[in-house]
């Protein structure tokens, strides 16, 4: 996972919806007003996060077109083998054409991830704040 310097955290380790933040001590100190909030924290979790883009899942045009050798072979059984028969340029162009209508169309109608990976989450004493176990 690559250091994007977002910090995200976890009131139970497992639930990281809290939002990014610049800093790994922002994080921690919104961890701390938000377990202060909820009462009976006994840990916070500030962990790495990962924003993720549209690109990462796009189809690429081999995804394409094994999609249309299923349709075909559903319609055709045997008779569609080989369908579609095309050379490793046409899928890299279909490759490219497709990631870009998928880019505008994303830009077209706002469409963007909201979560974020997470990796390497240090633990903190919800009261006291001091490092319990670093997994970094």
């Amino acid at each position: 996972m690559k250091n994007t310097g977002l910090w995200c955290y976890s009131l139970d380790g497992e639930d990281y919806s809290s939002g990014t933040y610049s800093a790994a001590e922002l994080a921690l100190t919104e961890a701390q007003k938000a377990a202060v909030e909820l009462g009976d924290v006994k840990f916070l979790y500030v962990a790495k996060a990962e924003p993720q883009n549209n690109h990462s899942f796009f189809p690429d045009g081999s995804d394409i077109i094994e999609h249309m050798a299923m349709q075909a072979d559903d319609v055709g059984g045997d008779y569609s083998n080989n369908y579609p028969d095309v050379s490793d340029e046409a899928e890299t162009e279909l490759t490219i054409a497709l990631h870009k209508l998928l880019e505008n169309w994303c830009k077209k109608y706002s469409v963007s991830p909201s979560f974020y990976l997470v990796s390497d989450p240090v633990v903190y004493d919800a009261v006291t704040l001091k490092l319990i176990k670093d997994t970094a």
